[in-house]
């Protein structure tokens, strides 16, 4: 009672990364960032230019959401109506999209309306709290029991991933984790300078 959601269709994804370049020149230190998103970065002193070419291959362990639904619960605004996304992770789930209706019209999921109640067959000989199996709330119980027994969970967000929310351009209706597995990306490095030497050390 009391706690409003919002329910999320995930549509479309993208990889987000930032490579920090560092250069030493004497006793200073050169430094730029490039990304996806700023692919070509010049320091300030214009002694050093990246260009991000790309990544040599693409993550394996990447994961699709297409087939789910991402909850999240909202927070009263002033007038007490829900009005922002909340930022309580443990509270946080992707459920799969068949586990709901949207019209209200199918018993044991969540989004079940009276009708579906009412017609259900032999309602008066039905057991208590029939139709309404399947709910936010048993999801969430489920996983508060792994959790205790120390156990993954299995909707979620909060221990199930890295890094929830993180990137820098995560908006306020998205949803960003992170992803583990190591990538190799091509760089080109540009300097301004009369006298270099270049050292290469394989370990």
């Amino acid at each position: 009672p009391g706690d409003w959601f919002h329910v999320f269709e995930i549509v479309g994804r993208s990889t987000g990364y930032s490579i920090r370049v560092q250069v030493k020149k004497g006793s200073s230190v050169t430094e730029v960032i490039v990304s996806p998103e700023n692919k070509t970065v010049v320091s300030k002193d214009n002694f050093l230019r990246v260009n991000l070419i790309g990544d040599f291959v693409s993550h394996n362990s990447m994961p699709t959401f297409e087939d789910f639904y991402l909850v999240t619960p909202r927070k009263a605004g002033g007038d007490g109506q829900p009005q922002v996304l909340g930022d309580e992770f443990s509270r946080w789930m992707l459920l799969e999209r068949v586990r709901f209706t949207l019209d209200g019209l199918e018993c044991n999921k969540i989004g079940v309306g009276y009708e579906a109640y009412r017609n259900q067959p032999n309602l008066c000989g039905s057991p208590f709290g029939s139709c309404l199996y399947n709910q936010l709330w048993n999801f969430k119980e489920s996983d508060e029991n792994r959790i205790y027994r120390n156990q993954e969970p299995q909707y979620i967000v909060q221990g199930r991933f890295d890094r929830i929310n993180q990137h820098p351009n995560a908006g306020a209706h998205s949803f960003s984790i992170g992803i583990t597995e190591s990538l190799n990306t091509n760089l080109l490095i540009e300097l301004s300078a009369d006298d270099i030497n270049y050292v290469y050390q394989r370990y």
